[in-house]
């Protein structure tokens, strides 16, 4: 990635972990409502634009998550389980593969130490949602601004 686009990606990244501290399980229900008001934004866009099928589709889908998304809320949980677990052993691969930047394994360790917590987390609230929400919201979102904090510094080091 180019320098500019790891400051965007940083950026975004420590404001969605300052969320997951804020809000903790209420940043899922706020998703929610986010991810309906988008696709009927999306769909009034696409009635200007004369597209009528895919235009009412969106504005249906976004009116229901809207309405009914905290309905889903604990299938929308175990979706977010799945893409901790899948952001946190990408990171981890992509660090284990270029671990050239580590000299130690004291570093190596530190440097793979928030892809591993965050597989951890989501292993959390796969199997004990009620009592460790909390809890894995506040941990994620720390290692969340912990990774868009180390995507700043990658970004502002090269230049």
């Amino acid at each position: 990635m180019k320098s500019s686009e790891k400051a965007v990606c940083g950026v975004l990244t420590v404001l969605l972990g300052v969320l997951f501290i804020a809000l903790q399980g209420d940043v899922v229900s706020v998703a929610m409502t986010l991810l309906g008001a988008a696709l009927i934004v999306w769909g009034v866009l696409d009635l200007f634009e004369r597209r009528f099928e895919p235009s009412l589709i969106k504005i249906v889908a976004g009116a229901v998550i809207v309405l009914f998304g905290w309905l889903i809320v604990g299938a929308v949980l175990y979706i977010l389980a799945a893409a901790l677990l899948a952001l946190g052993a990408y990171f981890l691969y992509v660090r284990l593969k270029n671990r050239s930047c580590c000299a130690s394994l004291p570093d190596l360790l530190l440097y793979c130490a928030p892809p591993v917590v965050c597989m951890l987390a989501a292993f959390i609230l796969f199997f004990n949602q009620g009592c460790a929400a909390a809890w894995v919201f506040i941990v994620s979102g720390v290692f969340i601004v912990t990774e868009g904090g180390l995507l700043l510094w990658e970004a502002f080091r090269k230049n």
